[in-house]
């Protein structure tokens, strides 16, 4: 079944230091099918993956830094400008994309999005898998919330290091974009 990571950083983010080509080659030694390249405020690396991709299907991202917090940009065709969370989330809609607040309850980090059940209709799904919560409750509160509120999973390494690539997953038996929508993805 076809394995897509949904949350990688290449070099173009400053806090990672993964090279295009050997991000490729690790995506393809640990057995991913694509992967998302979400880099911070940038599409610069995912220009650079796909010019190097072969056989692994490469997916636009990108992680936006809002006055909220962090927000998932999936399927993005392009760099959106914006003024605050929700002409973000408009734009990315309009881009045929979706929205995903990644780590939404990871207490340890400041770009966290604790977003409220409110602020839920805003977005299309919650990140209930981040390779890089140190506790297993910040995820699992992140599932209860996504549950509770009707909202699609997503789940990604959350990569800024190679060895992180494939470190959780999600896999879906048809095109990806519409598991997530119809909430039927399978996360590993």
């Amino acid at each position: 079944m076809p394995a897509f990571d949904l949350h990688v950083h290449t070099k173009y983010s400053r806090c990672s230091l993964n090279d295009p080509s050997k991000l490729v080659k690790r995506c393809l030694k640990v057995g991913l099918t694509g992967v998302v390249i979400t880099d911070h405020n940038t599409m610069k690396g995912y220009e650079q993956v796909r010019k190097e991709a072969g056989e692994l299907q490469v997916i636009p991202g990108c992680e936006f830094t809002t006055e909220r917090g962090e927000v998932l940009g999936l399927f993005i065709q392009e760099m959106i400008k914006f003024d605050g969370v929700e002409e973000l989330v408009d734009r990315i809609h309009q881009q045929g994309g979706l929205a995903s607040v990644p780590h939404p309850f990871d207490g340890m980090r400041h770009s966290a999005w604790p977003i409220s059940a409110d602020e839920s209709k805003l977005v299309d799904a919650v990140e209930v898998w981040n390779g890089r919560c140190l506790s297993k409750a910040y995820n699992l509160t992140a599932r209860e919330f996504a549950d509770d509120n009707g909202l699609a999973y997503t789940a990604g390494s959350d990569a800024h290091f190679l060895n992180e690539v494939g470190k959780c997953y999600v896999q879906t038996d048809g095109d990806l974009a519409d598991g997530i929508r119809r909430k039927e993805l399978r996360i590993r």
